[in-house]
């Protein structure tokens, strides 16, 4: 997904994007979107309609190529559940159970069914329901695998439920920095004034870059926080955010550049009028790349805009 680029577009509606754009490297919601094209590739070749029990089911018993499309197919059903005002709690309560079901038999499997899992996963935060809710927050604490657990965190944080804040707050403090950064980031998308200490404590003192920057995105994302938007504006510098994230090869640079773009993007939806100067380095720096420079140059124009071109650091 490119993230930050369909924000900043001038024509853009002013409410940002699905909330997991700002998430730093990986993001789950582009699997929704990969399975939007498989899902409408299945419906052209069969023209049948398959429940989503009947799909678990084909789920569980095919395999290769034949199990990704029903994988899909089952993703994008759950996805448009998820948008239904008239689906049946006790059908949903039945099929996070066979899901969890399956995630847990899939995940004790001695074939590696990573993808297979992470899709199932997203689905069942996709559920929105209590037992798909406390089945996560089971594969949560049972199962130690830090990308099952990254996804997990963040099928969690789709939910958006306050009663997940002490679950959060537990892995703020894990000892992996790629599960603390997806854990920070979640506590900061419940939006509850409370974790704002905790959150400021994650930007100042973790020893993980990419969980600093990533508490720092939380906070001004969700929270408009002035601090961490001070913060963002100080590292968005393609070279000193090279430097604290450890990135020493070229071929990496991709890796620089979704975090410039989740920058910006938090910059923007936390209608502020600052971060101007920062941003213009960012156009007059010829080692930037263009597609950079040329979002750099949007929110610029947005900012004097909506602010009438007050400055910031």
């Amino acid at each position: 997904m490119d993230q930050g680029s369909n924000v900043l577009n001038e024509e853009e509606q002013k409410t940002p994007a699905f909330w997991k754009v700002a998430q730093l490297f990986v993001v789950p919601a582009s699997i929704v979107i990969v399975c939007l094209g498989f899902y409408a590739l299945f419906k052209f070749m069969s023209g049948n309609e398959t429940t989503p029990e009947q799909l678990l089911d084909l789920i569980k018993t095919s395999g290769g190529h034949s199990r990704k499309i029903y994988l899909h197919e089952f993703a994008n059903n759950m996805l448009q559940l998820s948008q239904s005002r008239e689906s049946n709690p006790e059908i949903i309560k039945n099929l996070a159970l066979k899901t969890g079901q399956l995630i847990e038999e899939f995940i004790k499997s001695k074939e590696d069914k990573k993808d297979d899992i992470y899709i199932l996963i997203l689905s069942l935060g996709l559920m929105r329901e209590q037992g798909s809710r406390d089945l996560l927050v089971h594969i949560l604490s049972d199962f130690p695998d830090p990308d099952i657990q990254m996804i997990t965190l963040d099928s969690l944080g789709a939910i958006k439920d306050a009663s997940l804040e002490a679950t959060f707050r537990k892995y703020v403090i894990h000892e992996n920095p790629d599960v603390r950064r997806h854990a920070v980031f979640n506590l900061a998308s419940l939006e509850l004034e409370n974790n704002t200490d905790e959150l400021i404590r994650v930007m100042s003192d973790d020893d993980s870059a990419i969980v600093r920057i990533n508490a720092a995105l939380g906070l001004a994302y969700f929270h408009k926080n002035e601090a961490a938007l001070e913060y963002l504006c100080n590292v968005l510098d393609s070279r000193r955010l090279s430097e604290i994230l450890g990135i020493k090869d070229s071929s990496q640079w991709a890796f620089v550049e979704n975090a410039i773009l989740n920058i910006m993007e938090a910059i923007y939806v936390s209608k502020k009028g600052s971060c101007l100067d920062s941003l213009q380095k960012l156009v007059d720096d010829p080692s930037i790349p263009s597609n950079i420079r040329n979002q750099a140059v949007r929110l610029i124009n947005l900012k004097k805009k909506e602010y009438g071109g007050t400055k910031g650091n």
